[in-house]
């Protein structure tokens, strides 16, 4: 991201307005990053009961509109996602959006459970623009699941 805003990109980052304050805002802050707050849902962990998938849906909900708010004021030209839960946190923002999105795949994509390799091939894979990955096992892990082709870059990490 410093790289992007070296060359004149405005960024924004959006964390979670309970725990971003602890060590995420401070960081932004010290690298001179704007930042902002929206609704995170906590994970679907297995063993929830229906109290928790209900608040876990609210919270997607809310999150989608708080998104939905900052694209109507923010603008941005594209969306950064780096994590299949975010995705989930915000999918119904970024389903109605036509804002591209640029998915970063740090790791291999979950596809241990039917629901995953669904996920992937017909909502994440479609829905994103373009799809970084940190190696090309990732890349080639995603064009399986999901078929991709054609929306993958592999751009390695540096080490810090």
């Amino acid at each position: 991201m410093e790289v992007l805003r070296e060359r004149g990109w405005d960024i924004l980052f959006v964390t979670h307005p309970n725990w971003g304050h602890q060590k995420i805002q401070p960081e932004l802050e010290r690298r001179g990053f704007a930042w902002t707050t929206a609704t995170f849902a906590e994970r679907f962990d297995r063993g929830i009961n229906l109290r928790g998938y209900l608040r876990r849906f609210r919270d997607i909900v809310h999150g989608s509109w708080d998104l939905a708010r900052l694209l109507k004021t923010y603008r941005p030209t594209h969306i950064h996602i780096g994590n299949l839960t975010w995705f989930v946190d915000f999918l119904p923002a970024l389903l109605l959006t036509r804002t591209p999105v640029i998915y970063r795949l740090g790791d291999k994509p979950a596809d241990h459970r039917a629901a995953f390799r669904f996920f992937w091939r017909f909502v994440v894979g479609p829905r994103v623009t373009h799809f970084l990955c940190v190696s090309r096992f990732v890349c080639a892990r995603i064009c399986a699941l999901a078929h991709v082709e054609g929306k993958t870059s592999v751009v390695y990490c540096r080490p810090p």
